[in-house]
C-alpha cells in the first residue's frame, strides 16, 4: 500500500476546507481523471498533483468550513435521533408482540 501525506500551504488554504472538498463528488470525479491501471486502480503522487480545485479567499473558505460544520452536526443529530426511534420502536415491538403469548399462556396454566 502506499500513502500520500498532503500538506497544504496554510496561507493560501484552510486545512478543514482542503479535507471537506477532498470528501466531495466533485473532487472524486476529478480524481478519476488521473487514474491509472486496469485491475490495480492507483494514482500516482504526480497526477494527483495534476488535480486542480479553485481556492477562494481565505474568508469564504472559513465561512463554508463553518456551515459544513454546523450540517454535519445537524446530521449527527438526526442520526442519534434515529438510532434511538429504532431502539423505541424495536422495544414496543417485542413488548406488543411478546407480552400477549405469555399472558396467554399463563391464563391458560391452572
Amino acid at each position: 500500500m502506499t500513502f500520500t501525506i498532503c500538506r497544504p500551504n496554510e496561507s493560501l488554504i484552510n486545512k478543514e476546507y482542503l479535507c471537506y472538498f477532498m470528501r466531495s463528488k466533485t473532487y472524486y470525479t476529478r480524481l478519476l481523471g488521473n487514474v491509472t491501471g486496469t485491475t490495480r486502480k492507483r494514482i500516482s503522487r504526480k497526477n494527483l498533483g495534476n488535480v486542480e480545485l479553485q481556492v477562494p479567499a481565505k474568508e469564504e473558505q472559513k465561512a463554508v468550513v463553518e456551515q459544513l460544520d454546523c450540517l454535519v452536526k445537524i446530521i449527527d443529530s438526526r442520526k442519534k435521533e434515529l438510532q434511538l426511534l429504532d431502539n423505541l420502536i424495536k422495544a414496543r415491538f417485542f413488548v406488543l408482540c411478546a407480552f400477549p403469548i405469555n399472558w396467554r399462556l399463563s391464563k391458560s396454566i391452572p
